[in-house]
């Protein structure tokens, strides 16, 4: 676990789950890992958001840090 930067996107679990639903967030956009702020996992461990729209969501976070490109 790594400090959460000033410059990430911050949101819960669910807003992020919702927004990936929709499309609002891919792969191609950038990347996200699984957080509780203010730590987040570190940079080896991104999530995937074909998992997140499958309904595939590590449990055990309550947020996610996104790093647009």
């Amino acid at each position: 676990m790594t400090p959460i930067p000033d410059y990430a996107d911050v949101m819960t679990v669910k807003e992020f789950s919702d927004s990936v639903k929709i499309g609002a967030f891919t792969n191609d956009d950038g990347s996200g890992y699984y957080a509780n702020p203010p730590l987040m996992e570190d940079h080896l461990n991104y999530l995937d958001c074909r998992e997140i729209y499958k309904g595939n969501i590590k449990t055990g976070f309550t947020h996610v840090a996104w790093f647009n490109k």
